[in-house]
């Protein structure tokens, strides 16, 4: 696989001179971003609630924002051009619409045909041969704004094991039964090594996946 990464929870990398770390892409963790303050001309406008992604593949077309009081809140689908990159010392993400232009967007309806990434958080995971767990969480790219990854606990409920798998080995998907198959067997995801979010991507660790999955943490 030819994805250059390093997987980080919501910390910008970028700055650390000397370190490699300089042409890293930062991935964010989407149950992090939701709830991350939408702001407009410095005025919290509301907050983000979900991703809606396109009708063929796993990049995001809009994000569905809540505004309002939770006695009157909306939800509104805006397309990702409109937005810059979420900060995350703030909690904030730049939305490049004036306050009428985002009032007089339409209400995203309830049960509507949307992709929402919500509709499968915790969604079962089947392999290609047997039951392999179910997912934790996505990797989000915020620049390309696109899933790249699937956080799996690859065993019981109770564990808090996590494995990476790339979006691509998604081979089927359903969004109203919250169920995605794999095209890898439950083997291969139980043996994958673990992925800690928190931990730092030194050699050993950028090396072990990329043996095993392709992907490096760290563009050389």
């Amino acid at each position: 696989m030819a994805d250059t990464l390093r997987a980080t929870h919501l910390s910008a990398i970028a700055g650390r001179s000397g370190s490699g770390w300089e042409n890293a892409i930062v991935l964010w963790n989407a149950s992090s971003l939701r709830g991350y303050s939408v702001m407009i001309s410095g005025e919290q406008a509301g907050t983000l609630h979900d991703f809606a992604l396109s009708d063929n593949d796993w990049t995001i077309a809009a994000l569905v924002i809540e505004t309002g009081s939770w006695l009157s809140s909306r939800r509104i689908c805006v397309p990702v051009s409109e937005f810059g990159h979420p900060v995350a010392e703030t909690r904030q993400i730049l939305l490049c619409l004036s306050q009428d232009q985002l009032t007089a967007l339409p209400d995203t309806p309830p049960g509507s045909p949307l992709r929402l990434l919500g509709a499968i958080d915790q969604a079962a995971v089947e392999g290609s041969d047997a039951n392999v767990g179910h997912v934790l969480d996505f990797l989000v790219d915020a620049q390309a704004w696109a899933v790249k990854y699937l956080v799996i606990n690859p065993s019981d409920w109770l564990s808090d094991d996590k494995v990476l798998m790339p979006v691509g080995t998604v081979a089927a998907l359903d969004f109203a039964q919250a169920a995605l198959t794999l095209n890898v067997t439950r083997q291969f995801v139980q043996d994958g090594p673990h992925y800690d979010p928190a931990q730092t991507a030194d050699g050993a660790y950028d090396e072990k996946f990329l043996t095993y999955y392709g992907i490096r943490f760290v563009r050389k």
